[in-house]
């Protein structure tokens, strides 16, 4: 699992990423389809912000293997920390022992 290292600036947030986790954790358990509804919404983001063949693919040990490609070599980790924090961060830490 990759997390955040440093705090995401608010206004580099997806509010519909941060409602998705609120509303995935707010039962206080994930499903499998709830993980993958939040990954799904990291690939949207990462997409979105320009980075192309973004990636998932569910461990079965738990955790999500995640990989995205970029026409710039220095793009990429500012955005994947964005969309981290806003959909995966929260529902990755509720799974954690």
């Amino acid at each position: 699992m990759v997390t955040t290292a440093a705090p995401v600036p608010q206004q580099e947030l997806d509010p519909a990423g941060l409602e998705l986790q609120s509303e995935i954790l707010a039962d206080g358990k994930v499903t499998r389809e709830e993980y993958e509804q939040a990954y799904q919404g990291w690939k949207t983001c990462m997409e979105e912000r320009g980075l192309l063949s973004a990636t998932f693919e569910i461990q079965p040990t738990g955790g999500a293997a995640t990989e995205y490609g970029s026409p710039d070599p220095n793009a990429g980790e500012a955005e994947d920390a964005a969309c981290r924090a806003s959909y995966v961060d929260r529902v990755d830490e509720a799974l954690q022992p």
